[in-house]
């Protein structure tokens, strides 16, 4: 695994923090949030989990109330979390997290109604796997993030959770407050740079610090990289991440294998 190391967070403090978040008995770091999740697979019924634990009122929204997958992610997320169609769950949610595919996400944004003072957050990556011998390019137009802020622009729109993986939220703890991850073989390493960054970027400042509570409440930790318009940049660790596993399986991508994780950490002046 390469480890990219550091951006933004004080030494000590983000451990601090991630030990603080880490523990059920603690509430959220922030206050406490209504949050609409479109979408119920690893990635939303990840965050859900997380997020309905740390006190966070989550409603899923989803095509179909009756499917069975959906019942059980409510079920397992608890904490009288609720599953509607997308459109109320937007309506309800003071935060809208955007965990549906990347092809459809403009799509499904305008049609949720009236979302002025909401802040909307896509984890959705503008990059291209179908070419260029499998690895990842550009689809040389803007970043979701700026295509969702000019489809709703009444709505604060926040990139971020582009480059996190399901399965970094479920890892288990090891001695020294470190994270273990599974590799082949049934071997693990420690993840011990403290929490795997979390790079964001938006327009609105009050929105961010919303979305960099959850970030902390996650057990990860925010990097706030800019305005909207660096959204292609933040969206593009995703692709890096693809490219560099793409590298380490002969030109091929594979779900499994070698990857990276992000640490950003502030440098002192």
């Amino acid at each position: 695994m390469i480890q990219r190391r550091h951006l933004l967070a004080l030494p000590g403090l983000a451990l601090l923090l991630r030990k603080m978040t880490l523990s059920p008995a603690n509430a959220a770091t922030g206050k406490l949030e209504k949050i609409a999740i479109l979408g119920h697979g690893e990635v939303g019924g990840s965050f859900g989990r997380i997020w309905a634990d740390r006190g966070h009122k989550i409603i899923y929204g989803v095509r179909d109330t009756n499917d069975p997958t959906v019942q059980a992610v409510v079920h397992d997320t608890g904490h009288g979390a609720t599953a509607t169609t997308q459109k109320e769950a937007a309506q309800q949610g003071d935060i809208v997290m955007l965990a549906i595919p990347a092809r459809v996400i403009v799509e499904v944004v305008k049609s949720l109604g009236d979302l002025s003072g909401k802040v909307l957050i896509t984890p959705a990556n503008a990059y291209n796997l179908s070419m260029k011998g499998g690895y990842p390019f550009t689809f040389g137009r803007p970043s979701f993030g700026e295509q969702i802020q000019d489809a709703v622009p009444t709505a604060k729109v926040v990139t971020a959770f582009n480059s996190i993986r399901p399965e970094i939220l479920n890892l288990p703890e090891v001695p020294g407050g470190a994270k273990s991850k599974p590799l082949s073989g049934g071997k693990s390493t420690a993840l011990s740079y403290g929490p795997v960054s979390v790079a964001i970027c938006g327009d609105d400042q009050e929105a961010k610090a919303r979305v960099s509570a959850l970030v902390v409440d996650a057990g990860l930790e925010p990097a706030d990289m800019g305005p909207t318009s660096v959204g292609g940049f933040v969206e593009g660790l995703t692709a890096l991440f693809v490219a560099y596993r793409t590298q380490q399986n002969g030109g091929k991508y594979t779900e499994t294998g070698a990857g990276i994780e992000w640490y950003l950490t502030k440098v002192p002046n």
